[in-house]
């Protein structure tokens, strides 16, 4: 009993090696509060965390190429975006707000503008 126990948790272990290798990684995007500002593209299946502090809001401009389709949470609640296709600013003050790009075939640029209050 104890030798399959040892067994099975020797698969469950590799099954989380394999999960967390770079390949799943590379999906995800990041934006640091003390960056003056990030940009970038995001494909279906990406995501973009924007790490604002107090001391440096964030403002993020989130523009679709064409019709795309987002969730975006902030501020504690998660809201959906179905097929947009004009210029979304997001401002947010000590949070962290997540972007995922949901639709198979839209593409989105952001762009992440840090704010150091003066």
């Amino acid at each position: 009993m104890a030798k399959k126990l040892v067994q099975f948790m020797m698969v469950v272990l590799f099954a989380m090696i394999l999960y967390a290798t770079p390949a799943n990684a590379s999906s995800v995007q990041e934006c640091k509060a003390n960056t003056p500002s990030c940009e970038g593209t995001l494909k279906q299946g990406e995501k973009l965390i924007v790490h604002s502090g107090w001391m440096h809001p964030n403002s993020l401009y989130v523009t679709p190429k064409g019709k795309a389709t987002y969730a975006i949470t902030y501020n504690y609640n998660t809201e959906q975006y179905k097929d947009v296709t004009e210029e979304k600013e997001f401002y947010t003050l000590g949070e962290v707000m997540t972007i995922s790009l949901t639709d198979e075939q839209g593409e989105v640029s952001y762009k992440s503008v840090s704010h150091p209050r003066r």
